[in-house]
């Protein structure tokens, strides 16, 4: 498990447990807070690495060749593309689906969601990184429609999945480090 996975991991950890001690209505606020700490915390990391490889290629007598001014920038660019393009994936995910939850729910008038539910959902896409949040839309879904069966079973009225986003989304980062093998991993490498 890569770092970034380990600290999207222990957002989504501590966003759990503020989402379990905090009143809705402050933990609502809370969401957007770790949507900055994530994108700060994560893009740093990834700006260390990639600031940190382009320093042991300068450092190298045969790397520093793929570097300025024997090379154009774009081949350093292209190959850092690598860190960043998962993680940026993944946040325009997370971005794109709570924009397009957010707009549904007003539309349909509160039908689908809590209010600040769209947001978290999100976070959780985008906390969970790419290819995780692909494994994580399969399992929300799974999930969802068995607890709304539930309560469509007992008339219970709309199936609430408001404290079901994040630990589903850790649970399948855990099962996708563990228990996906690491060659059906790889064939959504970017």
């Amino acid at each position: 498990m890569f770092l970034t996975d380990k600290l999207g991991f222990a957002l989504l950890s501590a966003c759990f447990v503020l989402q379990c001690l905090l009143p809705l209505s402050s933990f609502r606020r809370t969401v957007k807070v770790f949507w900055i700490a994530g994108g700060v915390i994560i893009g740093g990391v990834l700006m260390y690495w990639a600031s940190a490889l382009y320093w042991a290629w300068q450092g190298n007598e045969v790397t520093r060749f793929f570097l300025p001014p024997y090379q154009s920038s774009d081949y350093f660019l292209l190959y850092v593309r690598r860190l960043f393009a998962p993680w940026i994936f993944s946040l325009v995910a997370g971005v794109s689906l709570a924009f397009v939850a957010h707009w549904l729910n007003c539309y349909c008038r509160d039908r689908f969601f809590e209010k600040g539910e769209a947001a978290l959902l999100g976070l959780c896409f985008f906390l969970a990184g790419f290819p995780t949040f692909l494994w994580y839309g399969v399992a929300v879904l799974l999930i969802g429609f068995l607890l709304t069966g539930v309560y469509a079973a007992f008339h219970w009225g709309r199936a609430p999945l408001y404290y079901w986003w994040v630990p589903i989304a850790m649970s399948v980062i855990i099962l996708e480090q563990y228990f996906i093998p690491e060659s059906v991993r790889n064939l959504f490498a970017l």
